[in-house]
């Protein structure tokens, strides 16, 4: 409760030629934690930047349990965003998002006002990602952009409630699936 992140956070280090047989599986990069098991935030703050490669989020990178590779079964862990914001701005190569890079998500009363960038797949203001998603009364000011799936409050989400959310930053896919929301 109450966190509070305002340095630059870098997870991209993990990521170098030399280390490459390990990209697949290095996931989840935040502003407070990079990777979680079932989780609350409340009143969570990120001011600082924030640059991974998958599942980067400004206050949560990932809650992966597995998915990370080819023909692997995705399967995440719940977080709870309540009365969370970031302002620093999040990048990756997919499931990035203010909030939250990917994790099945119940969100309330947050706010993005960051920029959010996915050089390929899966950008959204608040959650890049979510098998389910449970969103309602949040807001994103910040620019999203992504080569595809961009959305002001998730990149996508498959089984989704939302109701009284927000989007005013500019959306972005640059290949395809731009939206205001979802």
């Amino acid at each position: 409760m109450g966190c509070i992140n305002r340095g630059a956070v870098d997870g991209s280090t993990l990521f170098t030629t030399a280390n490459e047989e390990n990209i697949q599986n290095c996931v989840g990069t935040g502003g407070i934690a990079g990777g979680a098991g079932p989780c609350n935030f409340t009143a969570c703050m990120n001011f600082g930047p924030v640059n991974g490669k998958s599942g980067v989020g400004g206050i949560l990178g990932s809650t992966r349990v597995s998915g990370s590779q080819p023909g692997e079964a995705y399967i995440s862990n719940n977080a709870v965003f309540l009365n969370c914001k970031n302002e620093g701005a999040v990048s990756g190569n997919e499931y990035v998002g203010g909030l939250c890079g990917d994790s099945q998500v119940g969100c309330k009363g947050s706010i993005n006002k960051g920029k959010i960038t996915a050089t390929s797949r899966y950008a959204g203001g608040l959650i890049g990602m979510a098998p389910i998603s449970v969103v309602h009364n949040n807001l994103n000011k910040g620019e999203v952009r992504a080569y595809q799936y961009a959305g002001g409050i998730a990149g996508v989400s498959h089984c989704t409630f939302m109701a009284i959310n927000q989007n005013m930053g500019k959306i972005t896919a640059e290949h395809s699936h731009a939206a205001g929301i979802l």
